[in-house]
């Protein structure tokens, strides 16, 4: 009876510990926002790849786009449409380890049916494929709210031959189970500061997570 009340005590710790951790892995902000006091902070976390890939995936879906040619000055002034080779690169937010670049740009090749990248700084100054960029990371719980960044190939490009971006938020369910669509807001272009480049190889060591996305 002793061992029995001893094994049901242990297994209680253990699911408070557990709860514990979720809880304390489902309440967080990137990049860092100083107002925004007791939120963990890493974007390197599991579930917070997961709702970035989803959300990112979403944006890919739903405009896709080809990769620009070389730019001309009909493109510059007149939005020319790119050829396509099927890659494009992902910049993720400040303190995304090259782990998660890894796994974050794996899952979207796998979903997207074509090859995603990280960024490195040859790729954001050669401009030759598009950059998805990833903002804001915010959830809360259940709840998430993803700004990626998007290349508009219609629009005419700036005169550096870069794109317009624009700014779409993904709002996302899950958390404890797999994130789904919950609404989208599609912001004016320019209306939000564009994130700075990320470069994989400068990355942050961060978290060694691999061996839970395995």
């Amino acid at each position: 009876m002793l061992q029995l009340t001893r094994t049901l005590t242990l297994a209680g710790l253990a699911a408070a510990a557990i709860s514990l951790t979720a809880c304390s892995t489902g309440y967080h902000t990137s990049p860092e926002i100083a107002s925004a006091k007791g939120n963990v902070r890493d974007p390197n976390l599991y579930s917070q790849t997961l709702a970035v890939t989803r959300a990112v995936e979403w944006v890919v879906n739903k405009y896709p786009i080809e990769t620009p040619r070389s730019i001309t000055r009909n493109d510059t002034e007149s939005g020319g449409k790119p050829s396509s080779s099927g890659t494009i690169a992902i910049n993720l937010v400040e303190g995304s380890s090259e782990e998660t670049y890894d796994k974050v740009c794996r899952d979207l090749s796998k979903n997207l049916g074509v090859q995603a990248v990280p960024v490195t700084e040859q790729i954001a100054a050669s401009n030759s494929m598009p950059i998805y960029h990833v903002g804001r990371i915010w959830i809360r719980q259940q709840n998430a709210k993803i700004d990626v960044f998007r290349p508009m190939y219609d629009m005419p490009r700036h005169k550096d031959g870069t794109p317009i971006y624009q700014c779409v938020t993904v709002n996302l369910r899950g958390w404890l189970e797999p994130w789904a669509i919950d609404g989208v807001q599609t912001r004016e272009p320019g209306s939000i500061e564009m994130p700075e480049i990320n470069a994989y190889g400068n990355a942050t060591a961060g978290q060694k997570t691999a061996s839970i996305y395995d």
